[in-house]
């Protein structure tokens, strides 16, 4: 049995916390981070537990977080079947939660979030598989109704078909159905969509993944007494190019996500991330995404855009030990009226354990 600690402190500035169109004032946080790990695994069987805790104080003292989160994943497999059980609790506010999807931060809410995903493999040859995979996931928000936050359950069920080839590599044709329901609005939005994807590694430096599909949605908006029904497209691309000091990922996705602000999202995002090795110790990294996101309503569809770009340097002391400064900036627009912009200032420091191994005797070993 395997076990890891880290943990993590620092500071950080914002110009702008809640992106609003006219800020009052700057914000100054302190935080401090602590993780753990524990893992067993057999050549059969395998079981891993990753807790969470983010505690958060700001000079605005009512906005004061602490943030709690554990992820559970055990599995077995035999010959034939692989067995997995996922279970992820997360409870935290708006702040984190709703930055890439509904926009709402201007006020903090808490919010309680527990996703249970179990899952079965089939495996048909050395080639070929075929997966049923299901979750489910149950939203709650403290006093979330006056923000526009509403409670939901998603679920998410899917069964595919994966099979390596020596010229595409691997190769999967995947039918999921997804629905979101909205008790307070008596609303419900349906997905179904049918997605061809491949991925393949063309060297040890070079990788690639692509997907994509059509969907057909229905959605019943109920305190309208609203219904509507087309047709559309997702995708999901990504490709990694590693050099001798410098990594750079891509991706770019069309897909549709649960919000919290009572409707599905149809989400078109890009990203990139790069990482230089100054030298052994320095490294710097750049990060930009831009989003856009679409949902339906009763007089026609609404967007959100909201971009990033943040540069960071990391000087690593010790084997555990690292120091790190970033700026970053940020800017929301809705359609809806609501548009602002925040640049960011952090500073911390962080200590990441190395893996050590239980022992029958008491004592540890290092990894």
């Amino acid at each position: 049995m395997m076990w890891q600690f880290k943990t993590s402190t620092g500071g950080t500035h914002y110009s702008n916390i809640s992106l609003v169109s006219n800020p009052e004032d700057t914000e100054f946080m302190v935080s401090k981070n602590l993780s753990g790990m524990l893992e067993y695994s057999t050549p059969t069987t395998s079981f891993s537990a990753t807790p969470k805790l983010a505690v958060r104080r700001y000079s605005d003292r009512s906005l004061d977080t602490t943030d709690l989160g554990a992820n559970f994943t055990a599995s077995h497999s035999t010959e034939t079947f692989r067995f997995s059980l996922t279970n992820n609790a997360q409870r935290d506010t708006s702040f984190s939660s709703e930055i890439n999807t509904t926009g709402y931060i201007d006020t903090k809410k808490n919010r309680k979030s527990d996703m249970y995903s179990p899952s079965v493999t089939y495996i048909i040859d050395e080639i070929s598989t075929v997966s049923l995979n299901h979750s489910y996931t149950d939203v709650d928000y403290v006093d979330g109704v006056a923000e526009g936050l509403f409670d939901y359950q998603y679920t998410s069920s899917s069964i595919s078909y994966t099979r390596l080839t020596e010229i595409l590599g691997t190769t999967s044709l995947t039918y999921t159905n997804i629905t979101q329901e909205i008790d307070l609005q008596q609303s419900t939005y349906e997905t179904k969509i049918l997605q061809f994807g491949l991925s393949n590694d063309f060297s040890e430096t070079i990788n690639y993944s692509a997907s994509i599909g059509i969907r057909r949605y229905e959605n019943y908006i109920g305190y309208a007494d609203f219904r509507t029904s087309d047709t559309g497209w997702v995708m999901d691309m990504a490709a990694a190019k590693q050099f001798q000091r410098l990594s750079v990922k891509t991706n770019l996705s069309r897909e549709v996500i649960p919000g919290g602000g009572g409707y599905m999202i149809l989400q078109d995002l890009i990203r990139m991330d790069c990482n230089y090795k100054l030298s052994p110790q320095f490294t710097g990294n750049f990060s930009g995404s831009a989003l856009k996101n679409t949902r339906e309503t009763t007089t026609g569809d609404l967007n959100r855009y909201y971009g990033s770009a943040e540069l960071r340097l990391k000087y690593s002391f010790e084997p555990s030990w690292n120091l790190s400064l970033s700026f970053k900036h940020r800017k929301n627009h809705s359609e809806q009226g609501v548009a602002g912009k925040d640049n960011i200032i952090t500073f911390g420091l962080s200590y990441s354990g190395q893996k050590r191994q239980f022992k029958s005797s008491g004592q540890d070993t290092d990894f």
